[in-house]
């Protein structure tokens, strides 16, 4: 999973944190989205996206 968060790149700001249903929205905006990393989203138990000091995507 951690490898397709690297993908969310795209819709994540540097210092901003983004609750469950906000990332699966901006992800399904997205005009080439995988729907396997959308099923994995919608499974995948997590309150909040965000990127880290180092500016990969961690979630709590």
């Amino acid at each position: 999973m951690l490898q397709y968060l690297q993908t969310l790149k795209t819709i994540m700001q540097k210092d901003v944190v983004l609750n469950k249903r906000e990332v699966i929205k901006r992800y399904r905006s997205l005009t080439n989205f995988n729907q396997h990393v959308l099923q994995l989203l919608c499974m995948t138990d997590f309150f909040m996206l965000y990127k880290n000091s180092k500016g990969e995507i961690e979630m709590a």
